[in-house]
């Protein structure tokens, strides 16, 4: 009896525990998208007023920044500075293969700011800049229109089938 009841609690604590997992991945997706949102308010602003080179830009942008964002600019900028690949944006797809972690929506969203990364002059940087900038905007809104109600109803599924599956074991 004893064991049913610490296999039980063991089943509750793990599915709970996933549940809890998925919201957290939830809340960090949205504030990934949030803080790419604000690199690339400074990116714009370091290259429209400073012409800051994107070497340089990139270990600034990844001192300002925590977790996988910092991970990628730091990536970014080590990519750069090597020279390996022959453009800005092959840089940028290279950095992001070496990054761990990277939420899919992030993901989407970087991989279009590396395919206009280094390919025009500085207006058309600047012009890419604001597009993907707007694009993370717009899908910051849908993910965030729900997000709460999504937080709880993931804790909840991963209470509710652990509680399934131990009624079924017992």
């Amino acid at each position: 009896m004893t064991i049913r009841i610490l296999g039980a609690i063991l089943i509750l604590l793990g599915c709970g525990g996933a549940g809890f997992l998925l919201a957290a991945a939830c809340k960090q997706e949205t504030t990934s998208l949030k803080n790419f949102i604000q690199s690339m308010n400074i990116m714009e602003s370091e290259l429209r007023y400073r012409k800051t080179p994107l070497p340089f830009l990139c270990h600034y942008i990844a001192a300002t920044q925590s977790g996988v964002l910092r991970t990628y600019f730091f990536q970014l900028e080590n990519e750069l500075q090597q020279q390996i690949q022959p453009d800005a944006s092959a840089c940028a797809v290279l950095a992001l293969n070496k990054t761990p972690h990277v939420p899919k929506t992030l993901n989407e969203i970087i991989i279009q700011f590396a395919r206009s990364l280094g390919e025009f002059d500085l207006e058309g940087q600047l012009l890419g800049i604001q597009a993907v900038r707007n694009e993370a905007i717009m899908r910051l809104k849908l993910m965030s229109k729900d997000q709460e109600q999504r937080i709880k109803n993931y804790r909840t599924f991963g209470v509710c089938a652990g509680a399934a599956i131990i009624i079924l074991f017992i």
